[in-house]
């Protein structure tokens, strides 16, 4: 009779544990480095974002400010027109009443 391998299954099973082992390292590098593509690319889109709205809130506050000169004197001139269009339809105030 010939000597076989020993009937023991120790060294197989050993054996499955190191090459598991062996490959969950690299597979475990892997999935950091994916996790990381995937916070960095979702941090940057937020931040995108935020950078955007802050642009379109800057521009509409400019828009406004660019414009307020006009509308000081668009609401100067109604008020004007609006209180000499009073004074004519009541009469213009006499130095002596209390309108004046």
């Amino acid at each position: 009779m010939t000597a076989g391998p020993p009937a023991s299954s120790s060294p197989p099973r050993t054996n499955n544990v190191e090459t598991v082992l062996k490959l969950l390292s690299p597979l475990l590098a892997i999935a950091a480095f994916a996790w990381g593509i995937y916070t960095y690319r979702d941090t940057s889109g937020q931040q995108l974002n935020r950078q955007r709205a802050e642009a379109e809130r800057t521009a509409e506050t400019r828009r406004i400010e660019a414009t307020r000169p006009y509308l000081d004197k668009q609401l100067a001139l109604y008020t004007e027109v609006t209180v000499g269009m009073s004074w004519q339809r009541r009469g213009a105030p006499t130095r002596g009443s209390a309108e004046f």
